[in-house]
């Protein structure tokens, strides 16, 4: 089962389709629903799965690269390993051609000595010559030190090969937290827009870290040329997470709370709802995968 039937869509649903399967999913599977112990920890397993399964599809780059894995043959996924036997077994005879090369070499070198030896009447000192044979592999352990050489330098090429497209570079430093700048964009068609003007939805979610407190503001509307042309939701968060929930007040009267999930370094979910006739009835909900800003 992949991860589009997890959520119970079709491998062409549109973004607010799986926003729609995962915000339904949440309702039922969300761990304050589970009185029991046992339950709460399974739900508590089941919303990180989901919560991951929705951050996967709701990235479009990350979404491009999970369907090409489940589309990618079963065969393909152990080529990396066939190509590490195959330069293992190449140099491998290369170090046997080596090693019987010196053992050719090392028998006709002894067998001179010896009969030199043996026409002079006793033993000789030879002194070394600068440049001859010192320059020369000793043994055949040259041709193991070649070969593990080559499959370091090989192991090296098949890890930056594996590195994907948008991956940061292992030593390149990446800020790290909930604090910082998070942003949504996402492009959309003129009649889902108000008036058919807007051609871009914007979310902007500011975080500051204090003391264990969390601190925000969430503003999500329309834009144009870089303006925005109507607000859709805009809310403001103070306190300390409580079972990983911050509560927010908005205007006419809006309150709610909302969680934080930080997927990656500079990936994070924010899943928010507000609630009528005390916390009873949630009245409206949302989730979405920010980047942190780079502006």
């Amino acid at each position: 089962m992949n991860r589009f039937e997890e959520l119970g869509v079709a491998r062409t649903a549109s973004s607010p389709e799986i926003r729609r399967a995962y915000k339904n999913l949440v309702r039922l599977m969300h761990p304050d629903r589970c009185r029991d112990e046992a339950l709460r920890r399974l739900a508590e397993l089941q919303m990180q799965r989901l919560n991951e399964t929705a951050a996967i599809l709701l990235d479009p780059v990350r979404r491009r690269r999970y369907e090409a894995e489940i589309d990618r043959p079963a065969g393909l996924e152990a080529l990396p390993i066939a190509v590490i036997e195959q330069a293992y077994e190449a140099g491998q005879r290369e170090g046997n051609k080596r090693l019987a090369t010196w053992c050719v070499l090392g028998g006709m070198v002894t067998a001179s000595l010896f009969w030199f030896i043996r026409e002079s009447g006793g033993p000789i000192h030879p002194q070394p010559q600068s440049g001859e044979l010192s320059a020369q592999p000793a043994s055949a352990e040259s041709g193991e030190v070649s070969l593990e050489g080559r499959l370091d330098q090989l192991e090296g090429r098949l890890r930056l090969l594996e590195l994907k497209p948008g991956d940061a570079a292992p030593s390149a430093p990446k800020a790290t937290g909930l604090a910082g700048d998070w942003l949504y964009r996402a492009a959309i068609s003129p009649a889902a827009s108000p008036g058919g003007l807007a051609a871009e939805k914007r979310i902007v979610l500011k975080i500051s870290e204090h003391a264990g407190s969390l601190r925000g503001t969430y503003s999500s509307g329309y834009e144009i040329s870089g303006g925005a042309l109507s607000t859709i939701m805009a809310f403001r968060f103070d306190g300390r997470p409580t079972d990983g929930q911050v509560s927010w007040t908005g205007s006419q009267g809006l309150a709610g709370d909302v969680q934080f999930r930080l997927l990656a370094s500079d990936t994070l979910m924010a899943s928010w709802w507000s609630y009528r006739a005390g916390k009873s009835t949630v009245d409206l909900s949302d989730a979405t995968v920010f980047h942190r800003s780079q502006e």
